[in-house]
């Protein structure tokens, strides 16, 4: 906690789809999550019958201490979802981001959409512009009503839609290391999706100085 308090800015996306209860829902949420990890998460009892994780994938297990940081970080998602989870249960996941691709990150995003669609109410604090932008695309995903060929194709389900009432957009800010942070509502277009200001702001001014730095090299 003390770390994320040094950072100036986070955001906290909340989301809950008021849906029927669907299992199935979670059944294609752990799919996704599995084939992000590719691979499992097994609770095995030690001889002490003290319950502790491996990884398998494959046929092979090995001791979750010796798997990928992802993997590790993802592990406990993993198991609340397997054990743990049921619809109606508030589920809080801090940076879920953290040592994934920005393309596993996609798919983690997906995974919470579609916790929510199984009735969990889901409560992430992120400062991961691709996870902000995923949730954006299930926002308008849910507003075109049905999902187009290209959606299908690239695996996209009716559970990776989610509509911009059931979501939730606070953040986090502070002017001063020293002062308190504020909390600040997020508005939410349905036909945009989430604002990225702060984010488009870094990258316009990425690609402002390596304009710069390109032209001092001409």
């Amino acid at each position: 906690m003390g770390r994320q308090l040094q950072r100036r800015r986070r955001t906290a996306t909340s989301f809950g789809a008021d849906v029927s209860p669907d299992t199935s829902a979670f059944d294609v949420a752990k799919a996704l999550l599995e084939e992000v990890m590719e691979g499992k998460i097994i609770v095995e009892p030690d001889a002490d019958l003290v319950p502790t994780l491996a990884y398998e994938q494959h046929g092979h297990r090995i001791p979750i201490r010796h798997a990928s940081s992802m993997v590790a970080d993802l592990a406990p998602l993993s198991i609340w979802m397997e054990r743990l989870l049921a619809p109606g249960d508030m589920l809080i996941v801090d940076e879920p981001e953290s040592h994934l691709h920005p393309e596993a990150i996609r798919s983690v995003a997906r995974v919470l959409v579609r916790l929510a669609n199984a009735g969990v109410r889901v409560v992430c604090a992120t400062h991961s512009s691709v996870l902000l932008h995923e949730i954006s695309n299930a926002i308008l995903r849910h507003e075109a009503g049905q999902l187009a060929a290209a959606d299908r194709g690239a695996g996209y389900l009716r559970d990776d839609c989610l509509g911009s009432d059931d979501v939730a957009v606070h953040r986090f800010d502070r002017s001063a290391p020293e002062s308190l942070a504020t909390v600040d509502p997020v508005k939410i277009d349905p036909l945009w999706g989430i604002p990225e200001d702060e984010f488009v702001k870094v990258a316009q001014d990425l690609a402002d100085d390596s304009a710069r730095l390109v032209g001092q090299l001409d």
